[in-house]
């Protein structure tokens, strides 16, 4: 995992129970492109996860030449949160409620990102008006429909990476959300494979 990333970096790796049985002691606080969070995951007294943060937060630059700051909050479903992994996670909402001040006051976007339920999903929708993207995965083959709830669009992956989202946000020009529009990438084999991350998965194959 962490070569993975190492090869093919991601500003933002949210932490989540599936993660929990392979991370080991690896020192992703090493990762120096990648803020590792987890808002809602406790993880056990002197394992090494100093650098795990409660959320991170993301400056892009608009193609208008606006620059935009986005809070993203990470969620591990505590029903998936195996004992053996000396984890805990905390309720979700309360996990969220304790942040989202912070980030309403520093940021111009908040989305919800991780793994849970379709009801998890839209209680956080509901309850946050703050929150305008819901992005989660859970281990289903379904593809469903990306819909809006309150003022959050509330997306869903499917199980195990086969899909890439994509989502683009229309802004005006008070920097609110427009419109929206989105679309799935299928991860087959007219995607090209990455070269150093084929070589890795080959090492550790051996």
């Amino acid at each position: 995992m962490r070569d993975a990333l190492t090869a093919k970096p991601v500003a933002v790796f949210n932490l989540a129970s599936e993660d929990l049985n392979l991370v080991g002691n690896l020192d992703f606080g090493s990762l120096e492109k990648t803020d590792t969070i987890s808002t809602n995951l406790v993880a056990p007294d002197g394992a090494g996860y100093d650098h795990l943060k409660k959320y991170s937060i993301q400056e892009v630059m608009l193609s208008n030449g606006w620059p935009v700051k986005i809070g993203i909050v990470g969620i591990a479903d505590p029903r998936m949160v195996k004992p053996n992994s000396g984890f805990t996670a905390r309720d979700p909402m309360d996990s969220i409620a304790e942040v989202i001040p912070e980030l309403d006051a520093q940021t111009d976007f908040i989305f919800v990102i991780g793994e849970m339920s379709e009801k998890t999903a839209d209680e956080i929708a509901g309850k946050f008006p703050e929150v305008y993207g819901v992005l989660r995965t859970e281990r289903s083959l379904r593809m469903i429909k990306p819909r809006q709830v309150n003022n959050a669009l509330v997306m869903s992956a499917v199980e195990r990476g086969r899909m890439l989202g994509r989502m683009t946000l229309v802004l005006d020009s008070d920097k609110k959300i427009a419109s929206y529009t989105y679309r799935y990438i299928d991860l087959n084999q007219r995607i090209k494979e990455d070269p150093a991350l084929a070589a890795r998965a080959r090492e550790l194959l051996k």
